[in-house]
């Protein structure tokens, strides 16, 4: 995720935020701000947006560098985008103190936004922690009743032979009392 959309994320968000009557009207906004800020974290790489390249390559300039992951003028814009993500996401959250205020002592809003989205990822990693536990407890259990399965027919198997032989011992035994 670029800076770029970062950006576009939270000055949509400041907008509705403005117009906004209460919380509700920009959870949306919010969650997407947030989604592209931890897409941004987890990839952060070369810069995707002209004034992202432009900037990247007045640092390499100044730097006399290459650009590679480990020159300085990359870890320098790397460092700068978040600083300006984080900045933003400053300005955000005062837009949201200040348009839903609370009492003195009481937590934020924006706090409170924060608190509740964590919560929500905890739980929703919980599901999917449970979710595979299921999924290997019913593997295990399919594998179980397939192993009796195998092992019934198996048996069945060595019987009816078994049932055969002896159903053949004795056809050859009575004919040959019979001769």
């Amino acid at each position: 995720m670029d800076p770029a959309t970062i950006a576009t994320a939270i000055a949509g968000t400041k907008l509705l935020v403005k117009g906004a009557k209460d919380i509700s009207e920009i959870t949306k906004s919010l969650d997407s701000v947030f989604s592209a800020k931890e897409a941004h974290e987890k990839n952060v790489k070369k810069p995707t947006n002209s004034v992202a390249k432009r900037n990247q390559g007045i640092l390499e300039k100044r730097a006399h560098d290459g650009g590679k992951d480990t020159d300085i003028s990359t870890v320098a814009n790397e460092v700068i985008q978040q600083k300006q993500l984080e900045a933003s996401l400053k300005d955000l959250e005062y837009e949201i103190n200040r348009k839903y205020p609370v009492p003195y002592g009481e937590t934020k809003t924006w706090d409170l936004i924060i608190e509740k989205r964590e919560e929500k990822i905890k739980l929703k990693k919980e599901r999917a922690r449970k979710r595979k536990e299921k999924e290997a407890l019913k593997k295990e259990e399919s594998r179980e009743f397939w192993s009796k399965v195998w092992m019934y027919l198996w048996q069945s198997v060595v019987v009816v032979g078994a049932l055969g032989a002896l159903w053949w011992f004795l056809v050859w035994a009575a004919e040959k009392g019979a001769s």
